[in-house]
């Protein structure tokens, strides 16, 4: 049984740590790669006066995470939903040796053929919105947990306060 508080503290830690573990559950259920799904983090709870609150999100450094991950949430190039819409020039090597061209194999209409190109214009992809359905799929659940946390936390304070109030 949780012990009664004189002092007001309607979340629990423990609850806002399963609340963020259901959201990171949710998301790597939902992002389309595995190397996303690798870069989905939880900070640790964090408190700026009376606030706490814990983080989940998606490491994009090009180094260590997924930086293409908000293009396959939101869409990237002419799918671009946010941002600026186009297409992407990728050029081919600076360095003439070996020569600066892109080659890769052709599709529909040049299937089975190797094609060699100086720059792409690619169109980027399209969005999916995989963190609104991680969102959409794990509130619920939050919710639920949270309200519990918060009605057993609410009682354990008031019965303090009116033990208190009657002595």
């Amino acid at each position: 049984m949780a012990r009664q508080s004189s002092r007001l503290n309607l979340i629990n830690d423990s609850a806002m740590v399963a609340g963020a573990m259901k959201l990171y559950n949710a998301i790597r259920k939902f992002a389309p790669y595995k190397k996303i799904k690798d870069s989905v983090f939880m900070s640790r709870i964090e408190g700026k006066g009376t606030s706490r609150f814990i983080s989940v999100g998606i490491n994009t450094n090009p180094e260590t995470g997924a930086p293409f991950a908000r293009a396959f949430d939101t869409g990237s190039g002419i799918h671009a939903t946010k941002g600026k819409r186009g297409r992407y020039l990728i050029p081919g090597r600076l360095n003439p040796n070996p020569p600066p061209f892109l080659q890769f194999m052709g599709t529909n209409d040049f299937a089975g053929r190797v094609i060699r190109v100086k720059e792409v214009k690619h169109p980027g992809v399209r969005g999916i919105g995989y963190t609104k359905k991680a969102i959409d799929d794990a509130k619920p659940s939050i919710r639920k947990e949270i309200a519990k946390d918060v009605k057993e936390n609410l009682r354990l304070y008031l019965r303090a306060e009116f033990e208190r109030f009657g002595k």
